[in-house]
């Protein structure tokens, strides 16, 4: 099995930890994953800046496309279009609760 190459991120802000996202970059894709900012970081930039900078190594290292995923109609949804991503395709996913034993999946 080959591994993809793996960057992480780490954003700061005043010094402190701020935010995270990584970068596994596999046969000309980049895929953008684990982007998250600490609570009393968001609607800073700290995302966007995240971003920016992770498409940007992605096409660096030869990249010919760079994806990543959200919830449909989520806030993570409009900051990713923001940035110019474009929905490529939509997908179901399905989960199982393993906590509480025979609990029925919600609408």
């Amino acid at each position: 099995m080959i591994v993809p190459e793996i960057r992480r991120y780490l954003a700061r802000v005043d010094g402190e930890p701020a935010g995270t996202a990584l970068l596994y970059s596999d046969d000309g894709m980049g895929y953008v994953d684990a982007v998250g900012t600490l609570p009393e970081n968001r609607r800073r930039g700290v995302a966007s800046a995240l971003i920016r900078r992770v498409v940007t190594d992605s096409h660096v290292l030869g990249n010919r496309w760079t994806a990543l995923e959200a919830v449909t109609g989520g806030e993570t949804e409009r900051l990713y279009e923001r940035l110019s991503f474009c929905a490529a395709y939509y997908r179901h996913r399905y989960i199982k609760n393993i906590v509480v034993p025979n609990d029925a999946c919600t609408d």
